[in-house]
């Protein structure tokens, strides 16, 4: 189904999702749509989102019990254990330990 998948420099990232832990961030249209597109391609996926209480929480958890679901504010054990992090577009990227994830070669 997925060929190959490339990072912002064009090197290969995955070429299966499965087995894979992915941490997506962001529980708006555009996460819950990452998670739906994951889970079906066979990834563990963990979703966060900074909000305590998001819009369709109860939603995407009958729609997947099998995804681990974190809401508040992204402590650093978060960012622990993942092969990827997936940000949404409406997460502020001041609020991501990048450089914590780079020299942990974490795309």
């Amino acid at each position: 189904m997925m060929s190959r998948q490339v990072d912002q420099s064009g090197a290969d990232v995955f070429s299966s999702f499965e087995g894979k832990v992915v941490l997506v961030l962001g529980a708006g249209a555009t996460g819950a749509s990452i998670v739906r597109w994951l889970t079906l391609n066979g990834a563990t996926v963990v979703l966060a989102d900074s909000r305590e209480n998001f819009p369709g929480f109860g939603l995407l958890q009958r729609e997947f019990p099998e995804i681990t679901v974190r809401s508040g504010p992204f402590p650093d054990k978060l960012f622990t254990g993942v092969d990827l992090v997936v940000s949404s577009p409406g997460v502020p990227l001041g609020t991501l330990p990048l450089e914590r994830l780079k020299n942990q070669e974490i795309p």
